[in-house]
């Protein structure tokens, strides 16, 4: 059953404990401010603080206006459901339901969640009139937004090098193992590893915009030879799925290749006539990888 478990588990590329480290601290931060202020609403700074945390400052910064957009939206639907005395039982629902309807429509996907939570606790959480529960409520996200977005900075942006570089090494290893997988005759979901890699390149992108911005083109450049790599992965991992469609996976010639894959040792193994096209693609693939010495011509 453990063994059964582990195989369940989703996959990810994240640092927990950095990202459970950044959390806290954006939380921490938030916290601190709305003390200070006299903001009754510690609920939602310290939430939406966490919901703001991302790997890269700008991205966080974007997470943030939708963020706040959404609390609008529900806090103003909330609101309204109060000074129209809609039962909660009625209201309640009602504006989760327009608030989450509504962020989806302009397409901020992101705030969705934050939408329906305002609208019901404005609703439910009361700090005076409802207006003022309002306006507390907006107040709270906004410190909380402007928390993540300076941890966001004062963190991320300072390790974008190592971050990324082990989450690139990380998927390099996925991928490795999951061909070792197949090769002991296990099923090996190859083509999950496809929404990985769009999140990772999408992370980076963002990260090298804000780099170019502050004008540090040496680790732009650092993050454009990653994307290169992550690139070439997409593409091996293509050609696997590929010949893992047009071959048995568990015939010994196949599992045979995806050994050499591995390995990438000794001359490559023949494989059937309907595979040696992806077969000869894979191997000019490797001969491509971003870094790597070219190896000899017999492997082909």
């Amino acid at each position: 059953m453990p063994g059964e478990l582990q195989r369940l588990r989703a996959f990810t590329l994240t640092n927990s404990v950095f990202w459970a480290g950044k959390a806290g601290a954006s939380c921490a931060l938030a916290l601190l401010i709305v003390q200070y202020l006299e903001v009754p609403d510690m609920v939602t700074a310290s939430f939406v603080a966490v919901l703001c945390c991302s790997p890269a400052a700008l991205m966080g910064l974007r997470v943030s206006l939708e963020q706040f957009a959404g609390s609008a939206i529900g806090g103003a639907l909330g609101t309204l459901g109060v000074y129209l005395n809609l039962p909660q039982v009625i209201g309640v629902p009602l504006a989760v339901s327009l608030a989450m309807l509504s962020t989806q429509s302009i397409g901020f996907y992101r705030g969705t969640i934050v939408a329906a939570f305002t609208a019901l606790f404005v609703q439910i959480v009361s700090f005076g009139e409802p207006i003022e529960t309002f306006g507390y409520r907006m107040v709270a996200v906004c410190v909380a937004a402007m928390s993540a977005f300076v941890v966001n900075v004062l963190v991320s942006s300072f390790f974008y090098q190592s971050l990324f570089g082990r989450r690139v090494e990380k998927l390099e290893n996925r991928v490795r193992e999951l061909l070792l997988r197949a090769v002991g005759g296990e099923l090996a979901p190859m083509h999950s590893l496809f929404a990985n890699i769009s999140q990772l390149l999408g992370e980076i992108g963002e990260a090298k915009r804000e780099l170019e911005w502050r004008g540090d083109s040496h680790s732009a450049e650092v993050l454009s030879v990653m994307s290169e790599k992550i690139l070439w992965l997409r593409s091996y991992v293509h050609l696997v799925v590929d010949l893992e469609l047009v071959a048995d996976a568990n015939s010994g010639e196949v599992r045979a290749f995806l050994s050499y894959l591995v390995s990438r040792e000794g001359e490559a193994p023949a494989l059937p006539e309907s595979a040696e096209c992806t077969r000869l693609r894979l191997i000019e693939h490797l001969l491509a990888e971003p870094g790597a010495k070219r190896r000899a011509a017999n492997h082909v």
